[in-house]
């Protein structure tokens, strides 16, 4: 897949976060910038453990640092979830962004 389609779903897929969120199931919150929770790769720590930079599309585990393995972008967020490869995470996200 050329690089600026890959960019543009991840953009995209930002853009409706909440929704790919709540179609995985993770129970989360807002805070400030932030979409907040336990991680949803290792079941959490704590419920703060897990944060999603909204301006940056980008994700942290704070407790394992499951981000090194997967990628801290939504690409390797859902890979981290699924158990999924890559282009099978690119699928899923693609429903949310037609």
């Amino acid at each position: 897949m050329h690089r600026d389609k890959l960019n543009a779903i991840k953009e995209i897929a930002n853009f409706k976060i909440e929704e790919i969120f709540d179609a995985l199931g993770i129970n989360y919150r807002e805070r400030y910038n932030y979409i907040v929770s336990s991680c949803p790769i290792h079941g959490g720590d704590r419920a703060d453990a897990f944060s999603w930079h909204l301006d940056r599309s980008i994700w942290k585990c704070f407790s394992r640092e499951c981000e090194a393995e997967y990628g801290a972008d939504i690409i390797g967020l859902i890979r981290g979830i699924k158990k999924c490869n890559f282009g099978e995470a690119v699928s899923f996200i693609s429903k949310f962004i037609n």
